[in-house]
């Protein structure tokens, strides 16, 4: 069982679906689920601040996550110069 575990996550697959396909299903399953919150209307005006702060939130933050996915698995396989994800952090940056 550990072998095929290891093969899977050398696999070309493996790195497609955690490079671009993972990223793109959080993104949209995020961007459903807050849509499917929007229109849900609260008792007070307060609520409904907080509510739409909370959808934004999670959408950009849903944003950033793939965006920072697909530049920290660059950045590992070593397609980055002098950063902190890939580089060593010890190194100033210029």
């Amino acid at each position: 069982m550990q072998r095929n575990a290891n093969n899977w996550r050398k696999s070309r697959t493996h790195f497609i679906f955690i490079s671009y396909l993972q990223p793109i299903l959080l993104w949209t399953g995020t961007t459903l689920i807050c849509r499917t919150l929007d229109p849900l209307v609260l008792t007070s005006e307060a609520s409904q601040v907080v509510r739409q702060r909370l959808l934004n939130f999670a959408k950009s933050l849903s944003t950033v996550l793939a965006f920072a996915n697909e530049q920290y698995r660059s950045c590992v396989a070593g397609h980055c110069e002098n950063t902190t994800l890939g580089g060593d952090p010890r190194t100033p940056l210029p």
